[in-house]
């Protein structure tokens, strides 16, 4: 089974009625994006991690892990934002020399920003995806109206996602079992083996999925029992105790700006 998969099955908000749990995506979301403070926007991303933690009963060391995964994006994002031309006045935290470029305070403190609301942002999105299961998120698209060809293609792209991880993790153990990747030549050699064998058998695992689901007489729609859910008012008012929260926070940092 699918990690994620695992995590959002046996959550304890596996069967809670999945627009409470999108409202609260919703809210950490608009909390992230409408912060303007960096001590709120660090002490909601340490809240947000605390309800997956609790909801999800996912490990400390496994949800860490999962968080470091849009690192390297993020990182690639803010290099524009961190070198800039240096102008008279400014204070310089790094100096480019020749080129006069470099990082002053300013933008460092624009990049620390962008790098938590990203964060927060994220958080919000790990909740939603450790708390509820997808087969979930396509019924609450199924009853927003959404396109049925859109949500059978997100149902679809979200699994051969995970096959591919699987398949490549699969391929990185049998070669490490083989003595692989001790020195550079091997390592690259291997490497080269590790994607493109991964790239052969997760096409041939995506037309084996499509042939198991046409002699299942699939006819391009997902038809599927409607879970059942129950809505507990436990939760609604912790959904309008964290709204309130968050807004009052967002406003009293706004305050505190134009001042």
């Amino acid at each position: 089974m699918i990690y994620i998969d695992k995590y959002s099955n046996f959550s304890k908000l596996n069967r809670l009625n999945p627009v409470v749990k999108v409202g609260y995506f919703v809210v950490f979301l608009a909390g992230a994006l409408l912060s303007v403070s960096m001590l709120f926007t660090t002490a909601l991303i340490v809240c947000v991690s605390c309800f997956s933690l609790y909801y999800s009963s996912i490990k400390p060391v496994h949800y860490l892990k999962l968080s470091l995964i849009p690192l390297g994006f993020v990182l690639l994002g803010i290099i524009p934002i961190l070198f800039t031309e240096i102008k008279a006045g400014e204070t310089v935290v790094l100096n480019g020399g020749m080129f006069n470029y470099g990082i002053t305070h300013n933008t460092l403190i624009s990049c620390t920003k962008v790098v938590l609301r990203s964060y927060a942002a994220t958080s919000a999105l790990f909740f939603l995806i450790l708390t509820t299961p997808v087969s979930h998120i396509m019924w609450l698209l199924r009853a927003c109206r959404f396109p049925e060809l859109l949500i059978d293609l997100t149902g679809l792209i979200y699994r051969n996602i995970f096959i591919v991880l699987q398949l490549s993790q699969q391929l990185y153990i049998a070669q490490k079992c083989r003595l692989a990747y001790n020195g550079s030549r091997s390592k690259n050699s291997h490497l080269g083996l590790l994607l493109s064998r991964t790239f052969v058998l997760s096409i041939k695992k995506a037309n084996d999925q499509y042939n198991g689901l046409e002699s299942r007489c699939y006819n391009n729609h997902f038809k599927t029992i409607a879970p059942e859910f129950f809505v507990s008012s436990f939760y609604i008012i912790q959904l309008l105790l964290v709204s309130f929260g968050i807004a009052s926070a967002c406003l009293i940092s706004y305050y505190y700006q134009w001042q």
